[in-house]
């Protein structure tokens, strides 16, 4: 284990060396991609059958830290990232779908971390890495009969692929994002627990200034 942070801690400082370093601030907003509904019933409630889905995936926002290690037509850009999200949903009633409709706001934070590298063609980079999501809080509006779980999976590993733009010391990136674990674990309604099938998604929009 000592060897292995040695060698990494070496490779690094390696890099450094021979290429130059320069770091910077970023911010933007992003926003879910997920059009999905799902179907349960519930011997737990006075009404029986149920379906839950997605209204509104609105708008999020980020902001944190970037590092670039610039290796000629290459960069490798690690950074550090605060994120949250914000998705209203929808649960109706099949028995009673006149009276009974409930709109439910749930937001998610999280510590992102993405290692993306970049391939530069004059001003614009195409790019592609893995991200590492680390949870810190979610939040959801009370509804009787609806509880908030804790997320067990406290690391949520995905990607990022994108296209950017580099003028000055500015910098603008239009990312899609992809997730290998399921949306909406968290949630039990009625006794029922739920989880969409579908992996989440998001756009991502960022500008960033460099030091």
């Amino acid at each position: 284990m000592k060897n292995s942070v040695l060698i990494l801690v070496l490779g690094l400082l390696s890099l450094n060396l021979q290429a130059q370093f320069d770091f910077g601030i970023k911010a933007g907003i992003n926003t879910y991609q997920i059009d999905e509904t799902i179907s349960f019933v519930s011997t737990n409630s006075p009404q029986s059958e149920f379906s839950y889905a997605v209204k509104n995936t609105n708008i999020g926002y980020h902001f944190g830290l970037y590092g670039q290690f610039n290796l000629g037509a290459f960069i490798i850009q690690p950074e550090i990232l605060f994120n949250s999200d914000d998705i209203d949903f929808v649960l109706k009633s099949e028995d009673d779908p006149a009276n009974f409709d409930r709109v439910i706001n749930q937001s998610y934070k999280n510590l992102d971390v993405p290692l993306l590298v970049k391939f530069k063609i004059g001003p614009a980079r195409i790019m592609a890495g893995p991200v590492g999501h680390f949870y810190i809080d979610n939040k959801i509006d009370f509804v009787e009969g609806i509880i908030n779980e804790p997320i067990e999976n406290q690391f949520r590993l995905g990607y990022q692929m994108g296209l950017g733009i580099a003028f000055w010391k500015l910098h603008v990136d239009l990312k899609y994002e992809g997730n290998f674990s399921t949306f909406g674990e968290d949630i039990t309604i009625y006794g029922t627990e739920l989880a969409f099938s579908k992996n989440a998604q998001r756009l991502i929009l960022s500008a960033g200034y460099e030091f």
